[in-house]
């Protein structure tokens, strides 16, 4: 399975479509398609995002507190400021 961007498709949908149906704005064999696909909680990455980014997107209610050495997580973690600003690698990249 693959994840789709519904908004992008949305987009792409209304610029060629000359009517809208009753249930959504897709018309013909695109109608539906998008509207009636499940909606998958994910975390977005996005282009150039660094470890710190990605901490940020994981834990979004804790809170992070920057010194001039580290960046620490709540109470619970510490980062050091090389590895928080370095590019993040999912581990397929590694």
């Amino acid at each position: 399975m693959r994840l789709i961007d519904a908004d992008e498709l949305n987009e792409r949908f209304e610029s060629s479509c000359t009517t809208e149906c009753a249930c959504c704005p897709y018309s013909g064999d695109n109608c539906g398609l998008v509207h009636e696909a499940d909606t998958v909680n994910a975390i977005l990455i996005p282009k150039n995002a660094t470890n710190g980014d990605m901490i940020k997107a994981l834990f979004p209610d804790k809170e992070i507190w920057e010194s001039e050495i580290s960046y620490e997580l709540d109470g619970v973690a510490d980062f050091s400021w090389e590895w928080w600003n370095a590019p993040y690698k999912a581990e397929r990249e590694k």
